[in-house]
């Protein structure tokens, strides 16, 4: 009779692991759909993330090459100006010489 009532006994512990074992995968199966859920939804802000990351650098690279070529499109224009104002210096000197040598005959032409 004792051994009976232990093999109840162990029977009934048996039951009550093997409850507890039900309880653990049910626990872990909940567990793992929430996590296999959370990750699906942190890869999808990822993937948006990284769709607005692509967006704003392209908006970026546009906006480099459109400032980039309207530096250089000003700096042409500057350097055009420049030798522009150079030719009419350079214009401006030789009337000045031309003046200065017509100037220096008249007056050496005065003094003899």
């Amino acid at each position: 009779m004792a051994s009976e009532g232990r093999c109840v006994a162990a029977e009934e512990g048996l039951r009550g692991v093997q409850a507890q074992w039900a309880r653990a995968k049910e626990r872990y199966a909940t567990m793992r759909g929430e996590w296999e859920e959370r990750v699906r939804g942190l890869k999808e802000e990822c993937m948006h993330a990284q769709e607005r990351h692509d967006a704003l650098q392209a908006a970026c690279e546009e906006e480099v090459m459109a400032v980039q070529a309207g530096c250089e499109e000003r700096l042409r224009t500057m350097d055009e100006k420049m030798r522009a104002l150079q030719a009419q210096c350079t214009r401006a000197e030789d009337r000045y010489t031309a003046l200065r040598a017509g100037c220096d005959r008249v007056c050496a032409s005065l003094m003899s």
